[in-house]
């Protein structure tokens, strides 16, 4: 009987070592996702317990934590959102895909009665108040008709029997092999109980340090994950600098060859107005020449012209001085005729000579002028 109690001892004791065992291997990091996913044994179904899942895997303000189901619906999910949280819409459960490490929704309009699907939209952090979207057994909603659900076993109540014992008469030697056998049983179980423990705590002890081990890990993924957030934003804030200096340095360079090329436009248009200056001046030089020896031309010219003229003069003279003789000596005959005329009695006949006569003397006067006006601008 003693042994048999001792047993029961044990029994108890190493199911409470369990029972405090298996919490601690609840949340399990999980590979092949693009961020941190931890597997877990349910979701959070109240805002405490949200809280504090949301604070172990150290979800902050800015990455929002979510739990949803893997996309074979055969485990839960938990990881920290890039975003604060995400609108779940009316009528559809999320899950999580392992291959692209994306959010997918499902049409929950066909749950059952008694876990209906939600009527209205939602953000992520009431997700707790909805439990039929995280509750799942078989690769399917519980809430699916479809679904069996989990298979549930029951134990049949412990039942004792009471075992009623005739004590005959005993002697003195049976009573004393009684109590030394139990003295034994006492004795062999100590150093099996001693064992136990021993080996509890040393389970516990292990525990407790793997449990470290996926702390320290966690975090040390969590700090790399920041670490690699940081080292993106200062890689395209350094493409951000890296574009600007480039544009400047461009810009810069832009503005030297544009100053280069104005210098160079000033000194060709420097360089063609000397060339300019000096054709200027040539042809002014040529000018003054030419000016030069057209007056000296002209100056000999006048000068051959004046001889010419005097020449010519004396000629000219020559040549009128016996017409104008004879032109004086017609004009002394023709008065003198006028007079005779004049003179006499017939009047009609004065008249007519006088008419015809005048014609004459006038034109011998005109020409008279014409042979004084070339004698004076031969002159």
């Amino acid at each position: 009987m003693a042994l048999y109690g001792h047993i029961r001892l044990l029994s108890v004791l190493l199911g409470t070592f369990l029972s405090f065992c298996l919490p601690l291997y609840e949340c399990k990091k999980l590979d092949g996702y693009k961020f941190p996913v931890y597997s877990t044994e349910v979701c959070p179904r109240n805002q405490t317990e949200w809280n504090e899942r949301s604070s172990a895997i150290n979800c902050t303000k800015d990455n929002g934590y979510l739990c949803f189901p893997n996309e074979k619906f055969t485990q839960l999910l938990e990881f920290c959102h890039r975003a604060r949280f995400i609108w779940i819409q009316e009528g559809y459960c999320l899950y999580l895909r392992t291959d692209d490490s994306t959010i997918y929704s499902y049409s929950c309009s066909s749950f059952q009665s008694g876990s209906e699907c939600h009527t209205s939209s939602f953000p992520s952090y009431d997700l707790f108040k909805y439990p039929s979207c995280t509750s799942i057994g078989n690769g399917c909603f519980l809430a699916e008709p479809s679904c069996k659900g989990i298979d549930t076993t029951t134990q049949p109540p412990e039942t004792t029997k009471t075992i009623q014992m005739e004590i005959a008469s005993m002697n003195a030697n049976k009573t004393l092999e009684n109590n030394e056998f139990a003295n034994n049983d006492e004795m062999i179980m100590i150093p099996i109980l001693s064992g136990v423990l021993i080996s509890i705590s040393f389970c516990i002890a292990c525990i407790i340090y793997r449990r470290g081990i996926q702390f320290r890990k966690r975090h040390d993924d969590e700090q790399q994950h920041t670490e690699r957030a940081l080292l993106s934003q200062l890689i395209q804030t350094d493409e951000y600098d890296n574009t600007a200096l480039v544009v400047q340095v461009n810009e810069e360079e832009k503005k030297k060859k544009e100053t280069l090329a104005v210098q160079v436009n000033k000194e060709e248009e420097k360089g063609d107005e000397e060339k300019k200056n000096e054709e200027k001046e040539s042809h002014l030089i040529s000018i003054k020449i030419n000016q030069q020896d057209k007056t000296g031309s002209i100056a000999k010219g006048i000068q051959l012209r004046k001889s010419d003229d005097e020449e010519q003069h004396t000629e000219t003279t020559s040549e009128l001085l016996p017409l104008i003789q004879t032109d004086k000596r017609d004009n002394a005959v023709l008065i003198e005729q006028g007079i005779q005329l004049r003179k006499s009695d017939d009047k009609e006949q004065y008249t007519e000579t006088t008419s015809e006569l005048l014609p004459l003397i006038q034109t011998d006067k005109r020409d008279n002028a014409v042979l004084i006006e070339q004698g004076i601008s031969a002159t």
